[in-house]
């Protein structure tokens, strides 16, 4: 059974608190169950620097096409990156003769997504080749723009008919916008709260580690309370998490606050799960495998990843962390520019999208616990809680 960890692609380690809460296990597989249930939307973490992390599955690393980059500053604009990069896409589904297929939500990441294609891609161009995929739900938090800039423009999907499968992803290319959050905003907002007014999360989080353990731990009392595994916090469990993502950030003279250690936490560690979203909510069957041939496709045009979203965000790091309550205001601005909408402009804000997309199996108990190297999902079984028990309980930290 430990063969289907070695390699893997995800492991679902959101689930386990469910199935692992009258285990004991040692201090720090322990630990590493409590963290992600303390933190919201964290299902896998692993690094994408060459800096030393370790999990209990042994497969501590990413490919190395999905490695952290070296940073760098530019001084070009979010508007200019935007614009590059949808014509960048087009002309490659040109050249390869592939569809591409829009995920929209209506919140910011995938509306200015799709605006940039609209912005730069001639109309004849957008009919032939372009689907929306999206729900009621889609239109309910956009309405202006689904009504102005895409019924009757464009062919759409309802988001419970998407199937990601090897097939589709040989003729289509998938792009959805939640690789954004990691590169254009502070996306745990909310652990820093309290630490704004006084301009403490602008300090640098190296020589204020207590700090970050603090705010963390008063976090997790707030926002989690009495949870699944008691009450407050694991005693120990805040400094040992800091820690562990303080030593596998790189160093650099910039990016170095309280409030960039939660950048850094996003885009070197909690990149994964954002980036996979249509492979683990959009597939009917897990079963059917998915070659590295075509994931590095799938990655390599994700829209927001690519070296000038990671050195925008890093050269404007301070602008983002200054201002965490203005919610993606560069982004409001280049929508703007096309739909002049002062009501989305001026007051949209952060909205967990609704995954309108799970089908029976997914939201089932069979939804699988681990992916292997082939992106097949193998459910949760007696004999596989079994062995992530060993793994959680040789785990050293």
């Amino acid at each position: 059974m430990r063969e289907i960890f070695q390699n893997n692609r995800l492991v679902d380690n959101g689930s386990l608190k469910l199935y692992l809460r009258d285990q004991n296990l040692n201090k720090y597989g322990d630990y590493w169950v409590y963290s992600f249930w303390a933190i919201p939307y964290l299902n896998d973490i692993r690094t994408r620097s060459d800096l030393p992390f370790t999990t209990p599955w042994g497969c501590d690393q990413h490919p190395e096409f999905m490695r952290l980059p070296k940073l760098k500053f530019t001084d070009m604009s979010l508007s200019d990156i935007l614009d590059k990069r949808a014509i960048e896409i087009h002309q490659r589904a040109v050249t390869d003769n592939k569809k591409i297929y829009i995920m929209f939500s209506g919140g910011i990441d995938s509306t200015t997504l799709l605006t940039a294609f609209i912005k730069n891609i001639p109309a004849q161009e957008l009919d032939d080749r372009y689907t929306i995929i999206m729900s009621a739900n889609s239109i309910a938090e956009n309405y202006y723009f689904y009504k102005n800039y895409i019924h009757n423009k464009f062919r759409t999907i309802n988001w419970l008919d998407l199937d990601v499968t090897q097939n589709l992803l040989k003729d289509t290319i998938v792009l959805h916008g939640d690789p954004a959050n990691a590169l254009l905003s502070v996306p745990t907002v909310n652990v820093i709260t309290s630490l704004v007014e006084d301009g403490e999360h602008l300090k640098p989080f190296r020589p204020n580690v207590g700090t970050v353990i603090d705010t963390l731990e008063s976090f997790v009392l707030k926002s989690r309370g009495r949870g699944v595994f008691g009450y407050g916090v694991r005693e120990g469990w805040a400094e040992w998490y800091v820690s562990k993502m303080i030593d596998a950030i790189p160093q650099y003279e910039h990016a170095t606050s309280v409030a960039a250690f939660w950048w850094w936490h996003y885009i070197n560690f909690k990149w994964h799960g954002s980036m996979l979203r249509p492979f683990f909510f959009t597939r009917s069957s897990v079963q059917d495998p998915v070659s590295e041939e075509e994931f590095k496709y799938y990655y390599d045009t994700c829209f927001y990843i690519n070296n000038d979203f990671h050195h925008w965000s890093y050269s404007n790091i301070d602008r983002i962390v200054r201002t965490p309550s203005d919610y993606k205001p560069e982004m409001r601005d280049y929508i703007y520019e096309l739909t002049h909408d002062d009501l989305y402009r001026k007051h949209k804000g952060f909205k967990a999208s609704r995954r309108t997309n799970l089908n029976a199996q997914q939201i089932s108990t069979d939804m699988p616990l681990v992916y292997d190297k082939n992106w097949v999902g193998h459910p949760r079984s007696n004999e596989m809680m079994k062995t992530v028990i060993e793994l959680l309980n040789e785990y050293k930290g």
